[in-house]
């Protein structure tokens, strides 16, 4: 149960992971065919034998899926594991425990000529597919930054970049360019005043411009929203007054065109979130929904973009059990609606859903440990 972070697409087979359950209770690896909606249990972490707790959706290179977690073979830390999908066979790669026994969620990881990178504890490492050997790519610091929350990777000049919650010239946090010769991380952007401490990585945009928001200001304990352009430049493109506009953005904005969509998970008309845009020439903010019960209430997460130009989301709260929502907008004739997830079984976390030719596959935690799925025709008109 308590499925985390997102999918891997590998042809029909969305894998995913959860962060705990499963034989031993430290989580397992599974699939889902989206031919069949068949939900099967791959592996069963045990972390005494392989590390437990996975934090982040698998990469998958070859015939082996990679992931990481909290929890090293004798303590808490951090885990990489392999998993081969030809024998099955579930290995831990990586084991580092703290003597503090403090947990070290892996955020995410990228392959790259053969090396595999990923944050751990303030700095980030790669793995050696080819000896399985570990090295330390970046030593975090307070002039670059600490502390990596995943990486994306703009196509504008062929680039991973992350953003580090501390560190920074300010130490307040900062935007970072993986290179791969000394200093390894270069300091795009170190937060100081306003918009500082990102949670998430960016999202990519066009002409290798970049997005993303910060969930608290400094002096106005609002969200933010910015830009990080292909020339270097930072700008702070608008502040959420936790008026009609909502506040408190956590997760990064979904990039259509010249606009960016997102939800505020607080506040608004109904104080329980808003849907919104901003159109990045015209620099203004639309709001293009107030949400609230019983069709939904508090978005979490980030939402998807189909290929006809609907957005699919996830509310933690409203319908008949109050379990949450699974929503669509339509960009065109601007609708919104939902399917109520009147299911008593389903607790209360939801998470990041995927599209695969129009249907939605979501993960909640479910009283029961599976997954389920949602069709994109079967969404219901709410009431205005």
């Amino acid at each position: 149960y308590a499925p985390i972070g997102g999918f891997l697409l590998d042809g029909n087979k969305l894998y995913g992971t959860c962060v705990a359950g499963g034989d031993n209770d430290d989580g397992v690896l599974f699939s889902i065919d989206v031919t069949t909606d068949s939900y099967t249990v791959l592996s069963h972490f045990d972390q005494l034998v392989t590390g437990g707790a996975p934090t982040c959706p698998p990469i998958k290179v070859g015939d082996d899926l990679y992931g990481g977690g909290k929890h090293a073979l004798t303590a808490e830390g951090y885990m990489l594991y392999k998993y081969n999908l030809i024998s099955g066979t579930l290995t831990n790669i990586v084991s580092v425990p703290t003597s503090s026994n403090t947990s070290y969620p892996i955020y995410g990881l990228y392959e790259r000529n053969g090396f595999i990178y990923y944050n751990a504890f303030d700095d980030i490492n790669y793995y050696t597919i080819s000896d399985g050997t570990t090295h330390t790519h970046f030593v975090g610091n307070s002039g670059i930054g600490k502390d990596a929350r995943g990486f994306v990777y703009n196509n504008g000049d062929g680039s991973w970049y992350t953003t580090f919650n501390t560190g920074g010239q300010s130490d307040k946090g900062s935007i970072g360019k993986m290179v791969y010769q000394n200093p390894h991380v270069i300091n795009e952007h170190s937060f100081s005043t306003g918009a500082v401490h990102p949670v998430y990585h960016l999202t990519a945009g066009l002409q290798g411009n970049m997005y993303g928001v910060v969930h608290t200001d400094l002096s106005s304990s609002s969200s933010k929203l910015y830009e990080y352009t292909a020339t270097g430049l930072y700008n702070e493109l608008y502040t959420f007054s936790g008026a009609s506009d909502g506040r408190y953005v956590r997760m990064p904005p979904v990039l259509v065109g010249t606009s960016l969509y997102g939800v505020s998970e607080w506040e608004g008309d109904n104080e329980v979130g808003v849907l919104w845009e901003y159109d990045i020439p015209g620099g203004t903010l639309n709001v293009v929904s107030q949400l609230g019960r019983p069709d939904g209430s508090s978005p979490i997460r980030a939402m998807v973009l189909t290929a006809d130009h609907e957005f699919i989301g996830i509310m933690s709260r409203g319908g008949t059990y109050d379990r949450g929502v699974v929503y669509s907008y339509n960009e065109s004739n601007q609708n919104l609606s939902a399917t109520l997830i009147d299911d008593d079984n389903l607790q209360d976390i939801f998470y990041q859903p995927m599209v695969y030719k129009n249907t939605v596959f979501g993960l909640v935690t479910l009283k029961s440990g599976i997954a389920q799925n949602y069709d994109c025709l079967l969404y219901t008109s709410p009431s205005p």
